[in-house]
């Protein structure tokens, strides 16, 4: 006879933690510093689930587009960048 009984699952947010940190450190390193120089992209702050950089492209949607999926939440970069380039505001953005 098999008996079902109720489990116990600890979460602990240690792990989480450490795992998005490295998640983070990854996109760093071997993404930001790999496709732009590192005089051009510059890291501002870091919040608990995002990097914030400033960074000096011509067209910072050109640049990131064939890596896009792999690296971005692009739920909607394809109506931003539909927005931006038929925009008579494009210069301002």
């Amino acid at each position: 006879m098999t008996h079902l009984g109720k489990r116990k699952i600890q979460m602990n947010k240690a792990i989480f933690a450490r795992l998005a940190k490295t998640v983070m450190y990854d996109m760093h390193y071997n993404y930001i510093l790999n496709k732009f120089l590192s005089e051009k992209a510059k890291h501002l702050f870091t919040d608990t689930d995002s990097l914030t950089y400033s960074i000096e492209t011509g067209d910072i949607y050109e640049d990131i587009l064939h890596d896009a999926m792999e690296h971005f939440h692009c739920s909607l970069i394809s109506r931003i960048a539909h927005l931006v380039q038929h925009s008579e505001y494009k210069e301002t953005w």
